[in-house]
């Protein structure tokens, strides 16, 4: 029986075979021997053992996670030990920056507000700029109006038209569309 060409295997498809086997041994080998673990060195034990903590933890506040931690202030110690420290209040500090961080912010968000405001004003001003310069002026005739609205770009030209002859399709100079 004979071979059809193109269909035989010769010694470089085995070389490259066995080459191939190789390399996927070694990977095995070598994944195996690197995942060993040896115990480790006294002189790393006590490293080690520093890093763990000991007993519970402790989760952040909510102030802490907002970034609004206060830290507390002591109480002024005083010359005299009979006379007690005066209190000190950190609730009213704290108010007082809190208060002028939030009217800054909505000074901010007004501002920002009229600022967005205006632009969409001016964008408006010249959507009806356009608007009425893309409008035929009243007080022409309606072939005059048909004949500007020629001289307009396509897009324009349609709105144009339909404005002029309104109810005058095929009469005035109006195109008729039947």
């Amino acid at each position: 029986m004979a071979k059809e060409p193109g269909t035989s295997k010769g010694p470089g498809f085995k070389l490259a075979l066995i080459i191939l086997l190789l390399i996927l041994m070694a990977g095995v080998l070598w994944s195996v021997i690197g995942n060993r673990t040896t115990a480790p060195d006294d002189k790393d034990v006590p490293a080690a053992a520093d890093s763990i903590q000991t007993g519970p933890l402790k989760a952040p506040s909510l102030a802490e996670q907002m970034g609004t931690s206060v830290t507390p202030v002591p109480p002024a110690v005083s010359d005299n030990p009979l006379e007690p420290a005066p209190a000190v209040n950190t609730s009213n500090e704290v108010k007082r920056t809190n208060d002028a961080k939030v009217k800054a912010k909505a000074a901010r968000d007004s501002e920002q507000r009229k600022k967005n405001e205006e632009a969409r004003l001016a964008q408006e001003e010249r959507e009806n700029a356009a608007r009425k310069a893309a409008m035929p002026v009243r007080g022409l005739t309606t072939a005059q109006e048909v004949a500007q609205c020629e001289k307009m770009s396509v897009f324009a030209r349609q709105p144009c038209l339909w404005r002029a002859c309104n109810g005058k399709w095929g009469k005035d100079g109006c195109p008729s569309y039947d």
